[in-house]
C-alpha cells in the first residue's frame, strides 16, 4: 500500500487528491463532498463517515463493532475510514509518511483538530471481519500499528484515556451492554497479547 501511494503520488500533478482504499465503497456525490469540504478555511483533511458493514458478520463481532463504533477516538479520528482527501497545505504534512504498519493512524496524528474535517453526507462502506478470528486478526494488527506509532510519536497517537473512560461510562450506564464489553475487552487484550509475541 505504502508503495502504491507514493507511485500515485508521482503520477498526480495537481491538488485536491483523494486517496481511496481498495476495499471500501464510496459513490461519487461522496466523494465529490469529501474533496469540496477543503475549501472550508482551515481544513487540510477531510474524510467520510465511516460506515461499518456486517453483513454475515458473527454475532460475536457484532458485539464488539456496538461497543469499539462508539468509542470517541474511533468516531473522531480518520483512521479506519478508508478514504481521505487533502490540500496542497495538507499534502505537504504527509508527504514523508513513513512506510508504518498503522499508515491511517499517522496520517491522523499530522493534523490538529481543527484541521480535520468529517463529512456526514459522505459515506464510507468498511465491510467488518466475518468471524471471530478474522477479528483478532484485524485487531492484532491494530494493535501492531499503534504500537509502532506510539513509539515513533513518543505515545501521541495512543488514545487509551478516552476509549477507558467511554467504556467506563457505557459500564456504568448501560449494564445492557455488558455483555458487548466483555467482548470488547476480550479482543482487546487477546489483540494486543499477539501483537506483543508477533
Amino acid at each position: 500500500k505504502h508503495l502504491a501511494l507514493l507511485a500515485g503520488d508521482a503520477a498526480a500533478s495537481g491538488f485536491r487528491r483523494l486517496y481511496v482504499d481498495a476495499d471500501v465503497e464510496l459513490d461519487t456525490a461522496g466523494a465529490r463532498a469529501v474533496v469540496m469540504a477543503l475549501d472550508e478555511p482551515g481544513v487540510l483533511v477531510a474524510a467520510p463517515t465511516r460506515v461499518m458493514v456486517l453483513d454475515g458478520s458473527s454475532p460475536f463481532v457484532r458485539s464488539y463493532y456496538r461497543v469499539w463504533d462508539r468509542l470517541p477516538a474511533v468516531r473522531e479520528g480518520l483512521y479506519g475510514r478508508g478514504v481521505l482527501a487533502v490540500n496542497a497545505e495538507g499534502f505537504a504534512r504527509i508527504a514523508d509518511r513513513p512506510r508504518v504498519m498503522g499508515d491511517d493512524l499517522y496520517l491522523h496524528s499530522r493534523f490538529a483538530a481543527d484541521e480535520r474535517r468529517g463529512v456526514g453526507e459522505a459515506r464510507s462502506l468498511v465491510r467488518g471481519p466475518k468471524t471471530f478470528g478474522d477479528l483478532i486478526r484485524r485487531r492484532t494488527r491494530a494493535a501492531q500499528g499503534n504500537a509502532e506509532l506510539g513509539a515513533r510519536t513518543s505515545g501521541q497517537t495512543v488514545t487509551s484515556a478516552s476509549t477507558a473512560r467511554e467504556l467506563a461510562r457505557i459500564a456504568r450506564h448501560e449494564p445492557q451492554r455488558w455483555p458487548d464489553l466483555a467482548v470488547y475487552l476480550a479482543v482487546t487484550v487477546v489483540g494486543r497479547a499477539r501483537a506483543r509475541r508477533q
